[in-house]
């Protein structure tokens, strides 16, 4: 009769609400409110407050959290990097303190322009060379951006200096430089 009184007081036991096993009082925790939302994923009903996990399953729902929120991290990386690039702000090249020194600004983006505009010309042009002898080689705005002067401006100096420069190098020279000196000798 003292045992049946005594029916009501007996140890309580707290079932893991994943695996359902009995679980001994240092593994026993409560569940959180993340837990919770997975664990409401997981299984089928709902889970209270007062309900508990195991060691084991607290394991797994805590790796599930883990793997989520750095997948969500991996996300917003992605998109971060996937957003437009902007440059950097332009900063002076070559600045220095003295007043006489010129500064330009450029930035990446100047730069890969220029080199983009640079290419597209030299496919449009991959049969040509530059050839100043021949009147239609070159436009008057590539004078301007070979010598500093223009097309006209250029022939004109030509012209002028045309008879006055001797380039060629006499063939007496050139033959003399090619053959190979004999060296002196001290008592000869």
């Amino acid at each position: 009769m003292g045992k049946e009184l005594f029916k009501h007081m007996r140890k309580r036991e707290y079932p893991c609400v994943c695996c359902k096993k009995r679980t001994n009082q240092r593994d026993r925790r409560t569940v959180t409110a993340a837990q919770r939302l997975v664990l409401q994923k997981w299984t089928v009903g709902d889970v209270s407050e007062d309900e508990v996990l195991c060691s084991l399953c607290r394991v797994k729902v805590h790796s599930h959290l883990k793997r989520r929120k750095s997948e969500q991290q991996n996300l917003e990386h992605e998109l971060r990097d996937t957003a437009p690039f902007s440059p950097p702000e332009r900063k002076q090249i070559n600045a220095r303190n003295a007043a006489i020194h010129k500064t330009s600004t450029l930035n990446r983006t100047s730069i890969v322009d220029m080199l983009m505009y640079l290419r597209e010309i030299a496919l449009l042009n991959g049969g040509k060379r530059i050839d100043f002898d021949d009147p239609n080689a070159l436009s008057d705005q590539e004078y301007v951006n070979l010598t500093g002067i223009n097309k006209v401006s250029f022939d004109d100096l030509l012209s002028a200096v045309d008879g006055k420069l001797n380039i060629h190098q006499p063939q007496e020279n050139l033959c003399y430089s090619r053959q190979k000196k004999p060296k002196k000798k001290f008592f000869d």
